[in-house]
Formats: C-alpha cells, structure tokens, sequence
C-alpha cells in the first residue's frame, strides 16, 4: 500500500476537521504479475457536545476505485465507471 496523495482541511469553525487519502495498493497475481488497484479515503471528525469534551466522533468512508486497467486499453479502472463504496464507518474517540 502507498499513499500517493493526502490532504486535511479544518472547518471555518474550528470544530470539524476533515481528510482525505488516495492510495495504490500492490499484489502479486496469477504467475507472479503484479496487480494494481486503487481506493481513496474520505474522513470527517467533529468534537461531542459540550458535556463530551473529550469525545471525538467521525465518520470514515472508502471508495474502492477497482482494478487498475490497462493504461494503453483507454478502459481505465473499473472500465470506465466512478468509485464504488466499499466501507462506511462511525468511529468514537474518548480520551479515559
């Protein structure tokens, strides 16, 4: 796996924050090959209520980008088609 872009931003309000990673992952296939593929990682994190200070709550999201075609076939991944969902998750942080 290799993040091959990453970037944050924090909300005009301070209280959010979000980031994003694209990433190419690696694998040796059928007669050892290699075999490309991608997915891009969408994260948001905002702070509890004021009672949670020490809450923080996110969602992170996972588009899996597919198969990294051929270059020269034109198809590119996933054959032309946009990104396609593959996790959805809710993460809870508290500082004990």
């Amino acid at each position: 796996i290799k993040v091959t872009k990453r970037a944050a931003t924090i909300g005009p309000d301070g209280e959010t924050l979000s980031s994003s990673e694209y990433r190419r992952v690696s694998d040796v296939g059928v007669r050892g090959i290699p075999v490309l593929s991608a997915s891009r990682i969408l994260t948001k994190w905002r702070k509890g209520d004021a009672a949670e200070s020490v809450v923080v709550e996110g969602i992170e999201i996972i588009y899996s980008e597919g198969v990294m075609g051929d270059p020269m076939g034109g198809g590119g991944p996933n054959g032309g088609a946009g990104p396609k969902v593959s996790s959805k998750s809710r993460i809870r942080l508290e500082r004990l």
